[in-house]
């Protein structure tokens, strides 16, 4: 029996007709092609290909950063090229997905929120402004930390709720073995300076202090499915990543030190970066 026969459990083509020169051969050779797409689509389609397919790269540290409604964060100098070509592959291809969050188009970890039936005060986001200034340029200057995190996997996660500390499943997929160097476009660092710059506003304690994405927000009840970047913080990983997460100890100690009983920290194994939301 032929190859293609065997591949697709259909009719028995005789091996004098295997002619690769002729039409038919060619016919048998695209069927045989379908054959193994579709098989490699229900091993895992689409996403998992595009992911195992993307260099690794690496993921700079920026700064902490004071988000709208309070949410503190660990921004990021902007997405590198090959984590923006990933995401501009998945639209392409998928069109049917839910138009990109706003939140995810510019790289940062959500660190904490503040808590339920609490609301910052127009001197509480000074001071929070200042340990962030403070904490980013310790965070710069660190030779560790300053090189940033490998990215040379991806997670498409099922969570039940925001802050990724209840998942359904997460599933790990890994880059292709090349690195990819290069630092983000400029378009990247330029979005992630201009968020950055809101906060030197006067009036930002309006958005700071906004009602919203309080604890019951991230750690309430909710089915979604996210691709994200899991941080490798635990010990035994490389001593740049483990530096960044003794940095993230130092600004929570620094902040409920200062702020006490204002913020609730998400939990280590739950930090991420969102590359893009699926549904």
């Amino acid at each position: 029996m032929s190859a293609v026969a065997r591949g697709c459990g259909s009719i028995f083509i005789p091996d004098s007709q295997h002619n690769s020169n002729s039409s038919g051969g060619v016919q048998q050779q695209a069927t045989a092609q379908q054959a193994q797409e579709t098989q490699e689509a229900k091993k895992g389609g689409d996403l998992v290909r595009l992911l195992s397919s993307t260099s690794s790269c690496v993921l700079q540290p920026h700064a902490f950063f004071v988000s709208w409604q309070g949410v503190v964060t660990l921004a990021y100098r902007g997405f590198p090229p090959a984590l923006v070509r990933l995401k501009q592959q998945l639209d392409a291809k998928h069109p049917g997905l839910p138009k990109e969050n706003p939140g995810s188009k510019w790289p940062k970890t959500s660190l904490g929120c503040v808590r339920d039936k609490c609301r910052l005060a127009p001197q509480q986001l000074d001071t929070l402004l200042r340990i962030c200034r403070e904490e980013s340029e310790i965070l710069r200057e660190d030779r560790l930390a300053s090189q940033g995190f490998l990215v040379d996997r991806a997670a498409v996660a099922v969570f039940e709720c925001r802050s990724l500390e209840r998942l359904v499943s997460w599933q790990e997929v890994a880059f292709s073995g090349e690195v990819d160097m290069a630092e983000p476009e400029a378009e990247e660092t330029e979005r992630v300076d201009r968020i950055m710059a809101e906060a030197e506003a006067p009036d930002y304690w309006f958005a700071a202090s906004r009602d919203g994405n309080r604890e019951g927000h991230y750690r309430g009840d909710h089915l979604g499915v996210t691709l994200a970047f899991g941080l490798p913080l635990e010990e035994g990983n490389v001593e740049a990543a483990t530096q960044i997460g003794a940095l993230i100890g130092r600004f929570r100690q620094r902040v409920d030190a200062e702020l006490p009983g204002m913020y609730a920290w998400f939990g280590d194994s739950s930090l991420h970066v969102t590359l893009r939301g699926v549904i």
